[in-house]
C-alpha cells in the first residue's frame, strides 16, 4: 500500500458495502477515520446497498439510527451527485460502477473493498485510484503508526461489554474468519489487560 501522492494530506478512501457490512470491521475503519488517519467517504448508493444487505439482521429503526449517527459523525463523508455517471469506466460487475463513480467524484485515492476482482488494477491505475481489502488497508494503518492504531483498537474494545473484550488477543480471536489475517497477526501479542489498568498508551 503506497503513501498518497501528497504526504501532507490524508488519503481519501471510499468504503464499499463489503467492508461496512460487518460491524467490527466497520467500527475499526470508522474509528480510524475519526482519529484522522484518513478521510472517509461513501455515497447514497453504498448506504442503500448496505441497508438491503443488513435488512434481514437489523431493524429498520436501528439501521436508520446507525446511518444518522454516521452522517453526524462524518458530515463530509457523503459524496453527492448521481452515481454512476455516464463517464464512469466499465467494470466486470456493472453494479459496482457507482462505487468507482463516487471515488472519482470525491478525488479518492483508495477504494476499500473485499471484492477486489470487481475493481481491476489496470482500470484503477489509469485513474490514480487503488483498491485495497479491509485487511490490507487496516494493516497499512498499523504499519504507518502502530502505537496510534493500537490505541484506537483498544478504545474500541473498551466500548464492548457483551461480552467484554479485555485484550487485543481476545479482539483478534473475535476477528477470526473476517478475512483480516494479516491485521490479526499485528494485533496478537499485545495481551496486557486494560480492564485492570485502563492506561493503555
Amino acid at each position: 500500500m503506497p503513501l498518497p501522492p501528497d504526504e501532507e494530506h490524508l488519503c481519501i478512501a471510499v468504503l464499499d458495502t463489503s467492508v461496512l457490512f460487518d460491524p467490527y470491521v466497520r467500527h475499526m475503519l470508522l474509528n480510524l477515520a475519526d482519529d484522522e488517519r484518513y478521510e472517509v467517504r461513501w455515497s447514497n448508493g453504498i448506504l442503500d446497498e448496505l441497508g438491503r444487505a443488513l435488512s434481514s439482521r437489523v431493524s429498520d429503526d436501528k439501521l436508520q439510527r446507525s446511518f444518522q449517527e454516521m452522517a453526524a459523525r462524518f458530515p463530509d463523508a457523503l459524496v453527492g451527485g448521481r452515481h454512476p455517471s455516464p463517464a464512469t469506466p466499465l467494470l466486470p460487475d456493472p453494479d459496482d460502477r457507482h462505487v468507482l463513480s463516487a471515488a472519482l467524484a470525491c478525488g479518492a485515492t483508495h477504494i476499500v473493498t473485499n471484492n477486489l476482482k470487481d475493481f481491476p488494477e489496470k482500470t484503477l491505475d489509469l485513474l490514480g485510484i487503488e483498491a485495497a481489502s479491509a485487511d490490507t488497508f487496516l494493516t497499512w494503518m498499523y504499519r504507518e503508526n502502530p502505537t496510534e492504531t493500537l490505541r484506537v483498537m483498544k478504545e474500541q474494545c473498551l466500548a464492548y461489554s457483551r461480552p467484554p473484550v479485555r485484550t487485543l488477543d481476545e479482539f483478534a480471536d473475535i476477528l477470526e474468519g473476517r478475512r483480516l489475517d494479516t491485521f490479526i497477526r499485528a494485533l496478537r501479542g499485545h495481551g496486557t489487560s486494560w480492564r485492570v489498568s485502563p492506561s493503555f498508551r
